[in-house]
């Protein structure tokens, strides 16, 4: 593997990278939001951004990529 076609292969690879650093840093925000509320609002906050990957995002993800 030559330099040329790393440096391509990294180029490649920059806006995945970003598309999936953006879409952790939803529920990283939101869940660090939460957890200054207290115990229960952060319990309950994880639940929901659970709730929502399984049945919404991960749903819509898959139909869009097919």
């Amino acid at each position: 593997m030559d330099m040329e076609e790393a440096k391509e292969q990294v180029l490649f690879s920059v806006p995945m990278i970003i598309t999936n650093v953006s879409y952790y840093s939803i529920t990283l925000i939101s869940v660090m939001f939460a957890g200054h509320l207290g115990d229960l609002e952060l319990a309950s906050s994880t639940l929901a951004n659970s709730w929502a990957v399984v049945t919404g995002l991960a749903l819509v993800l898959g139909v869009l990529r097919i």
